[in-house]
């Protein structure tokens, strides 16, 4: 019974000994959650203080840039002044000297000269090469620094320039190449209003290229074209009149009859089309109709008069294969003997 009572005894006695350990353990734990947490809220309470006091300097620095413009500006604006004020002196000195009678000076009228020399004044202290000057006076920009701005300047200016430039030589290129454009389509561009559109619109283009006169440089331009195709047509002319004296045969006339006057009757249909653009501008800009008519071509298929035909010389048959070898032909260069392969000159 005793050695029961022993046993149960020291299972108590381990019972509490191990509540005991563990409510140890639950305080020790219990403690470094509690200060994890409050080590976590010190870190935030620093990494805020540590933002503010950031935002703060930056601020300061800010404040201190803005400051040294301000002050810099100050400087340049005073030397500025100063630099300006003698040719506001002299100008002074100009109007002064050319009052006849001083003593019938107006407050008014001094108030007035005041006032306009201020402007003036103004004007020149706002002029860059005056605060450009005046902020090499105070040492705000060496002359070095000032020479390469005004090198910078000078670059910016001439690639804005060439880049208008190509703006504009681009605006000139769409209006004019639009304008031959409506030009190829010859019978559908008859009517007064397409061809005003047209002229409207070749205008308006020549316009965006920034033209200060773009009719007089439409009347330029399409005058200009006229006076190629004139040329044009009389190339084509030239050819056409050379490999007509060429063909022999009815059939090779036709090909080069074939191959030219379509060319030809192209290019008087757009020269009569720019003919009346050409007048309807000129109207436009206040100078008479000219009389521009297209030049008629040469019929280079008239033939001048034949020559008397020797009773030898026989006519020329409708194909070629009808020539005989031996035979003499009266041809367009006169009378010539066909040898089976080509003619021979009498």
């Amino acid at each position: 019974m005793s050695g029961l009572l022993s046993f149960i005894g020291g299972m108590g006695q381990g019972v509490a000994y191990n509540a005991q350990s563990d409510m140890k353990n639950a305080a020790a734990k219990s403690m470094a959650d509690y200060q994890a947490e409050l080590q976590s809220k010190r870190d935030k309470v620093v990494a805020q203080m540590n933002r503010e006091a950031k935002i703060a300097d930056e601020g300061r620095a800010v404040d201190a840039k803005a400051k040294e413009r301000t002050d810099m500006v100050g400087r340049i604006d005073a030397a500025a002044s100063d630099l300006a004020e003698p040719q506001i002196q002299a100008k002074r000195g100009l109007i002064s000297s050319g009052i006849a009678d001083p003593s019938s000076w107006t407050p008014e009228q001094q108030s007035a000269v005041d006032q306009s020399l201020a402007l003036d004044k103004k004007g020149l202290i706002g002029d860059p090469a005056t605060r450009k000057q005046a902020a090499i006076n105070t040492g705000d920009i060496t002359p070095k620094d000032a020479a390469t701005m005004a090198d910078s300047e000078r670059r910016l200016d001439i690639t804005e320039k060439r880049a208008e430039e190509a703006a504009k030589s681009a605006a000139m290129k769409d209006a004019t190449e639009r304008y031959k454009a409506d030009l190829k389509d010859a019978d559908s561009k008859r009517d007064n209003d397409t061809a005003n559109r047209r002229l409207e619109g070749l205008v308006r283009g020549i316009g965006k290229s920034g033209s200060s006169n773009p009719t007089k440089e439409a009347l330029s331009f399409i005058d200009g074209v006229r006076k190629d195709l004139a040329s044009e047509a009389t190339q084509v002319r030239g050819l056409y009149q050379a490999e007509l004296k060429d063909a022999l045969m009815p059939e090779e006339k036709t090909a080069v009859n074939q191959k030219y006057k379509p060319q030809l009757d192209a290019i008087e249909k757009k020269r009569a089309q720019m003919t009346v653009d050409f007048n309807s501008l000129r109207e436009k800009v206040g100078l008479p109709a000219h009389s521009t008519a297209p030049d008629k071509p040469a019929k280079p298929d008239a033939a001048a008069p034949a020559k008397t035909q020797p009773s030898a010389a026989l006519a020329m048959p409708a194909k070629k294969e009808g020539l005989k070898a031996g035979s003499t032909y009266q041809t367009s260069r006169g009378p010539a003997k066909w040898n089976g392969t080509a003619f021979e000159a009498q």
